[in-house]
C-alpha cells in the first residue's frame, strides 16, 4: 500500500486559508445582535450588576452586636465549630490513609 506523501497533519493546515470563507457560507461568525449583545455586556457601567461584585458590608448596630454577645455567650462550644478550623481525630486519620492506600493499590494495578 502507497502512502500519500503529505502527513495528514498538514490537510486542515492546507484548509486553514479558506477558513474565512466557509464562515460566513455557514453562519458560524457572530451577529450584529450577538455582537451587540456582547458589547452590552462588556460596558463598565454595569459591573455593579454582575454577579460576584463585592459591596461593602454594612456595620453592624449596637442591638445586632449585644444579640451576637449574647449568643456567644450562650453557647461558647459553638466557637470551635466555626468554618475553616480544621480538627482531624484519629478516625479520620485512619479513614484518609485506608483511602489513600486504596487508590495507591487501585493505580499501581491498573
Amino acid at each position: 500500500m502507497k502512502h500519500c506523501g503529505l502527513p495528514l497533519i498538514l490537510v486542515p493546515a492546507l484548509l486553514y486559508p479558506a477558513a474565512p470563507a466557509l464562515e460566513g457560507s455557514r453562519g458560524i461568525g457572530q451577529g450584529d445582535a450577538e455582537r451587540a449583545a456582547l458589547h452590552a455586556a462588556a460596558e463598565p457601567s454595569l459591573g455593579e450588576l454582575r454577579g460576584g461584585t463585592i459591596d461593602d458590608a454594612a456595620a453592624l448596630s449596637t442591638s445586632e452586636i449585644a444579640a451576637l454577645t449574647r449568643a456567644r455567650a450562650a453557647a461558647p462550644t459553638l466557637a470551635g465549630q466555626r468554618a475553616g478550623d480544621i480538627h482531624l481525630t484519629d478516625r479520620d486519620l485512619k479513614i484518609i490513609g485506608i483511602v489513600l492506600l486504596a487508590v495507591l493499590v487501585i493505580a499501581v494495578i491498573a
